[in-house]
């Protein structure tokens, strides 16, 4: 999962999710 990247990748990750992407 991008969390595994890191937690700049995993803020990223949880915007996308915010818009449902």
């Amino acid at each position: 999962m991008a969390a595994d990247l890191g937690p700049r990748t995993h803020r990223y990750e949880v915007e996308v999710t915010w818009t449902g992407n």
